[in-house]
């Protein structure tokens, strides 16, 4: 993750794809505002996509923006975008292959590329596991790391679990939003903690007893208030039973609140501590969540 500054869109360009996590519908127009009068100054087509039945709205609050063609500033609903009819199979690679053309048709249209702004509330209205929903983002990286393409998949904190917003926010290459955190929590010789979304810390490097007091303080911060915590340690080269017994205590608190604490692409010193110190029912493992 680049960058998980604490608000809004600003900043954002050509070749991002970004996550905001929102609490306010003021600071989910705010960002499609900011992200859309950028797209129309690059000389792009900007397209918002709209939550079901908000395509008004939108129009009405992107309308203030001034566009040089009627056609270069859209609104349109999910399914008007990627032309999914609700109820049918939620195909990956079909919505790839339209978001790839949709690009394609901007810049033949004489645009410089195709800058989308996605209010993500569509992806609660469809029968969409978040399995899918992670593939879809990660694709949606590929896309904008291809062609003259960014996006912002704007993600409100209410319509959407903390499990949920923790790895779609990992998911994305940016995350903003308010209590994300800054992107750096710490650093030392050997280990180094940071934020990966909402409620998700990135650890590489080596942890062991010199080192532990921080990686709980980190712990402790970011599961605060929460009811689940992605843990990404494929950059983690060692750690040693003072680490891993941080690591259960933060399970425990939050599985004492109903909550979970997902371990992603642990190595196999990890997953072997985590058997050998019967924490295999209080944390969820999962190898990998990229999609080649």
């Amino acid at each position: 993750m680049r960058d998980s500054a604490p608000s809004g869109a600003g900043g954002l360009g050509r070749g991002d794809h970004a996550c905001l996590v929102c609490e306010t519908d003021e600071e989910r127009w705010r960002a499609a505002l900011e992200f859309t009068r950028a797209g129309l100054a690059r000389g792009e087509r900007t397209l918002y996509v709209a939550r079901t039945g908000g395509e008004e709205e939108a129009r009405a609050r992107l309308g203030v923006l001034h566009s040089v063609r009627p056609d270069q500033l859209v609104v349109a609903s999910a399914a008007e975008a990627m032309g999914y009819a609700n109820g049918s199979p939620f195909d990956i690679a079909a919505r790839d292959a339209i978001w790839r053309e949709q690009v394609r048709a901007a810049i033949s249209d004489g645009f410089t590329g195709l800058s989308v702004t996605g209010d993500m509330a569509w992806f609660g209205e469809l029968d969409v596991s978040l399995e899918q929903i992670l593939d879809y983002e990660h694709r949606c990286t590929g896309i904008v790391g291809d062609l003259p393409a960014a996006a912002l998949c704007v993600y409100d904190r209410r319509s959407f679990s903390d499990r949920t917003l923790a790895h779609a926010g990992h998911a994305h290459p940016i995350c903003r939003g308010r209590g994300i955190g800054p992107a750096g929590v710490f650093v030392s010789r050997t280990m180094e903690i940071a934020t990966a979304g909402p409620g998700a810390l990135r650890l590489s490097g080596e942890v062991d007893v010199t080192n532990v007091p921080s990686l709980s303080s980190a712990l402790r911060s970011t599961v605060e208030g929460r009811s689940a915590l992605l843990l990404d340690l494929g950059g983690l080269e060692f750690i040693d039973v003072a680490g891993m017994r941080a690591i259960q205590r933060a399970a425990l608190g939050l599985a004492a609140r109903g909550g979970e604490l997902t371990v992603l692409s642990p190595r196999p010193l990890v997953r072997r501590m985590v058997t050998m110190m019967g924490m295999d029912g209080l944390v969820r493992t999962v190898r990998s969540e990229r999609r080649s």
